[in-house]
């Protein structure tokens, strides 16, 4: 749902599709001797596009895996952090929609605009703030 609304990009979006699958993996096959360096696991682990590019020297899958999630944490924080201090507008409150009439007709694109614009910030330069 966050990568649809726009709230984080492809590239994560796709690497916990690939950690939903593996833990997936652990938790649903029956195969006794599965572990990180199973084909199924350790290819998946490969596919991950945030892996960092000295991966090749970290001994075991495990630990590649280890690293690639709190990669994913740490991107997931900083992504929460730039959001929540942001101040994006808040629909429910800037549209009124708990008061909203809604058997009547719609918002017109101008007043929809202008709320947002009234409810975002003016310039890049105050995201550039919350990223220092």
């Amino acid at each position: 749902m966050a990568y649809f609304s726009g709230l984080i990009p492809k590239a994560i979006y796709h690497d916990l599709k690939l950690v939903c699958e593996i833990r997936n993996k652990f938790a649903h096959e029956v195969t006794a001797n599965l572990d990180f360096n199973s084909t199924i696991i350790s290819q998946r682990i490969g596919k991950c596009a945030l892996r960092p590019k000295t991966m090749n020297d970290i001994p075991t899958y495990r630990i590649k895996f280890i690293i690639i999630a709190q990669q994913l944490i740490d991107h997931l924080c900083f992504l929460e952090y730039l959001l929540l201090n942001s101040k994006p507008p808040n629909l429910v409150e800037s549209f009124k929609l708990n008061d909203w009439k809604w058997g009547e007709a719609a918002l017109t694109k101008e007043k929809i605009a202008d709320i947002i614009r009234k409810n975002t910030p003016k310039t890049a330069s105050q995201f550039e703030k919350h990223r220092a």
